[in-house]
């Protein structure tokens, strides 16, 4: 397949490819009007008898988030040659010359017979890991997982409790997850001291002190190289609604507290680890008395970095996500929030590879909203081609309806810059861009060519006014001057 731009000045798009038609070309001139080119009736015909031709999805390689409300949020899927902004290759879960363990990772769990803990442990035993159920009760462990548990191998330990226990429960292994927490509000569940103070957060602290003993004493055997711990959204909004109230008994600070010392203990050592911030834990198992009980939606995984998005999760989803951030360097060193936004609809049970590269890759490109891949491109033509685009679309006023906020057009060495204004007291105020940039591929090509679009200031959640209409345009207007034959994308 061969996709090239061939003119784009003079507010003319043309697309070219080599198909079952041999070399061909078509241009079409735009039009003010919804800039629809007049395509000749040969040539028309032509592309209706070539049923492999799809002129935007096979070009990108991706497949379109349909949602638009969400385009901030739905990555394009890439394929399974997309790499990321960087230019590396996606790492997928093939795991790299430094991290040969994960191809036979040893794993340890802590809070192993917990709602998400249990999750945890089915999907590490469904990878082939090596598991530890790091648990108070090993008979009653035993009963829960039932002939899972012939697969599993049992430690005793209680995380308020720091010592030789504990440093049992870490050594030798690759991995710790870690998912110990007790409700936030008094309840059965904080008998015998089981607080969020010295489970959520006294309680980290113990197994992180005690994954230092082991990694300064232990010579033969393995040690820790990845911490996976579940935290909760809002904790760094605790004084905000409605976390102010979730805070009343202390749940968020102490969840902070144990991010902390899971940040400091890695740094420390050396280690890797990735902090999951899950919204309002729903769906069984239901293992924690006074634990809301609520069954899951039919709604789809939100994966962003920082604190700044809210909801419910379901334990299985966020279990899943946790098993999956101990062999993906996208995770490294990350906290993330973890989510099920009402709007977002569930395309799929989240299993393979390329549904994982789309989520994760949100946590590499925070602020990316589209993404599109050509396997040939030519650079000049398009930033030609992207600037008379930006300027007769958005400045003359072709968009129907119009923009509901004036956007001011300023050419880039890259492509072009799209700054959304707003009038206070009579002076035009900046809110923000969407800056569009096109990247070449690489000589070996392993690195595609892409537009590429990021929506600037940095955790900018929700589209600007307008946004998500110039994309839908600029994918349309962008369908109508590439071609490709679908089966090579």
């Amino acid at each position: 397949m061969n996709v090239a731009f061939l003119s784009g000045g003079g507010g003319r798009g043309f697309l070219a490819g080599d198909g079952e038609f041999g070399d061909w070309r078509d241009g079409g001139k735009l039009s003010k009007r919804g800039n629809r080119p007049r395509v000749r009736r040969a040539n028309q015909r032509k592309r209706e008898l070539d049923q492999n031709i799809h002129p935007f999805i096979a070009v990108a390689g991706v497949s379109i988030a349909s949602n638009a409300r969400r385009s901030s949020e739905i990555l394009l899927r890439a394929s399974s040659s997309a790499a990321d902004v960087s230019g590396n290759e996606s790492v997928g879960l093939q795991p790299d010359s430094k991290a040969d363990w994960r191809s036979n990772a040893r794993v340890a769990v802590i809070g192993a017979t917990g709602g998400v803990g249990f999750h945890v442990i089915n999907r590490l035993l469904s990878k082939q890991s090596q598991v530890r159920a790091v648990v108070r009760d090993v008979a009653k462990a035993k009963e829960s997982f039932g002939d899972a548990a012939g697969s599993l191998e049992f430690v005793t330990a209680d995380v308020t409790i720091p010592g030789e226990q504990l440093e049992k429960a870490v050594e030798d292994v690759d991995a710790v997850v870690l998912c110990v927490g007790t409700t936030a509000f008094p309840s059965k569940a904080w008998k015998n001291g089981n607080s969020p103070k010295n489970v959520d957060g006294q309680g980290v602290e113990n197994v992180m002190s005690a994954i230092e003993r082991v990694s300064v004493q232990s010579v033969s055997k393995k040690n820790v190289k990845k911490i996976v711990a579940l935290s909760s959204v809002g904790v760094l909004r605790k004084t905000k609604f409605p976390f102010a109230i979730l805070n009343l008994f202390g749940v968020l600070d102490a969840k902070l507290r144990a991010e902390k010392a899971v940040i400091q203990t890695s740094e420390k050592l050396g280690l890797d680890y990735s902090i999951l911030r899950p919204g309002r834990l729903v769906g069984g198992p239901y293992t924690n008395i006074g634990a809301i009980r609520k069954e899951r939606g039919d709604n789809g995984i939100l994966l962003a970095l920082g604190d700044n998005h809210s909801g419910d999760c379901a334990r299985e989803d966020v279990a899943a996500v946790a098993v999956e951030s101990i062999f993906r360097e996208e995770a490294k060193c990350k906290a993330f929030t973890v989510v099920n936004p009402a709007d977002l609809p569930r395309k799929s049970v989240v299993e393979e590879d390329d549904e994982w590269n789309e989520l994760f890759g949100r946590l590499e490109r925070p602020n990316e909203v589209l993404r599109l891949e050509f396997t040939s491109l030519n650079v000049m033509k398009l930033r030609n081609w992207l600037a008379s685009w930006s300027g007769s679309v958005l400045t003359s006023g072709a968009l129907y309806p119009p923009l509901p906020i004036p956007v001011r057009v300023d050419p880039t060495q890259t492509g072009c810059m799209l700054t959304f204004l707003t009038v206070d007291d009579g002076k035009v105020k900046p809110l923000g861009s969407l800056n569009i940039m096109l990247r070449p591929a690489s000589e070996d090509g392993k690195v595609r060519g892409a537009l590429l679009v990021f929506r600037e200031p940095m955790f900018q959640d929700k589209p600007f006014l307008g946004e998500v209409q110039i994309l839908d345009k600029l994918k349309d207007d962008l369908a109508r001057v590439t071609t490709a034959n679908a089966e090579e994308a």
